[in-house]
């Protein structure tokens, strides 16, 4: 006998996770109808539901973005009042109209070693369902959460097209500067007012030089006040930038934590999240200073032009959450544009994406499986090869 975490007694066989991310694929493309229409989540959920009456989990397994966020197969994106037909949810057989959808990205393989012999395969199908359409793969290895290695001369014979970027990387540009300078793309989204009430706002400056930098974003963090002292590496003073180019192409970045005390026409005793923190990145050429606002108290969806497209497309939850990792980005590449990563205590507990996070940091993660892969096959010699390309892409590199 077993209790799960809702005191429900069950007899189980645990689950990995990489059986019920299989289930869930195989279901995906049972119900996928056509690429361009994609599938209602919710009947994945519903499947994901059903599991749940059998699994005994430690943490939450409800949502269907903890098994495929990490796999870089899906996206969830937003449609224009899809109708479909769903008989599991109506059993009267009227349509319903879903605003957001899950749909796969196309067969994709992503070499993991320097000699490329093995590959990660990007595929909505599952397991069976891929073999039974290629007979000449032999073999499909599969890691703990769920992503999948074939040999690359079986991908290549599959059909399969090669990535040049991990999935999520191509969102990055190569050089940290671009990023930095299509903050400024539209001035529409320029800071009007680029000095805020000093009555309301105590302002400190991201000190490029300092020994130590100090980089918390996390959403308690923002939430709270000023304590004395402060964090390392920012003062009151801006003491030193970012500069970039010379004569007429020169400019300096710079960027401002302010931060206020709770208002006085906000109740702390109701249950509600108030942001206490902003950030702004500011552009000083020409002896022309312009301002963007990285992170705002009071809008929960901003976001600023390289992000916006990708922002719009996303649940509401999703683009609230997504602020973090925004301001993330142009942290690490503002920083490590001319810094090393080891400036930032815990820089990558504070600096990527959770996705990231778990792919760099965690024991059961993408790169620490995909090392424990290549060393069981006798290839010591480049199994950090996939994590170090992945820090790469992340700006992660020792200068």
């Amino acid at each position: 006998m077993m209790i799960s975490k809702n005191n429900r007694d069950i007899t189980s066989t645990h689950l990995p996770r990489y059986v019920i991310v299989d289930i869930l694929r195989h279901r995906y493309t049972n119900l996928l109808q056509d690429d361009i229409d994609g599938v209602n989540i919710g009947a994945l959920s519903r499947t994901l539901n059903y599991l749940n009456q059998i699994i005994v989990e430690e943490e939450d397994i409800s949502k269907i973005t903890h098994y495929l966020d990490v796999l870089g197969e899906f996206d969830y994106k937003k449609t224009d009042n899809f109708e479909e037909l769903d008989v599991e949810k109506n059993i009267l057989g009227d349509k319903t109209i879903t605003n957001y959808r899950l749909f796969s990205r196309k067969k994709y393989f992503f070499p993991i070693d320097k000699n490329r012999e093995y590959s990660l395969i990007f595929d909505h199908r599952s397991v069976c369902q891929i073999k039974t359409s290629h007979s000449e793969i032999n073999n499909i290895y599969l890691l703990p959460q769920g992503q999948r290695i074939i040999l690359t001369e079986e991908a290549e014979k599959s059909g399969f097209t090669e990535l040049d970027d991990f999935p999520g990387c191509n969102f990055f540009p190569k050089n940290p500067i671009d990023l930095l300078e299509s903050c400024f793309s539209d001035p529409a989204l320029f800071d009007k007012k680029q000095t805020w009430d000093e009555d309301i706002w105590t302002s400190r400056w991201l000190d490029i030089s300092a020994e130590n930098i100090e980089i918390k974003v996390y959403s308690k963090y923002l939430q709270s006040e000023w304590k004395r002292g402060g964090l390392s590496g920012w003062s009151s003073d801006l003491i030193s930038g970012l500069q970039v180019g010379k004569g007429e192409e020169k400019c300096i970045y710079s960027i401002e934590q302010l931060f206020r005390t709770l208002p006085d026409d906000i109740d702390d005793t109701v249950d509600r999240v108030v942001f206490l923190r902003a950030f702004k990145l500011h552009r000083n050429k020409n002896n022309e200073t312009k301002t963007v606002v990285l992170f705002h108290p009071e809008k929960k969806e901003h976001t600023l032009f390289p992000f916006m497209n990708y922002s719009k497309s996303l649940p509401k939850k999703e683009r609230e959450n997504g602020r973090f990792d925004l301001l993330r980005h142009v942290l690490r590449a503002y920083i490590f544009s001319v810094r090393e990563p080891s400036v930032v205590e815990a820089h990558d507990v504070h600096l990527l994406p959770w996705v990231f996070r778990r792919h760099l940091i965690d024991d059961d993660g993408l790169c620490r499986e995909i090392e424990n892969f290549l060393e069981n096959r006798g290839k010591s010699d480049s199994k950090i090869y996939f994590t170090n390309m992945l820090r790469k892409s992340l700006w992660l590199e020792e200068k």
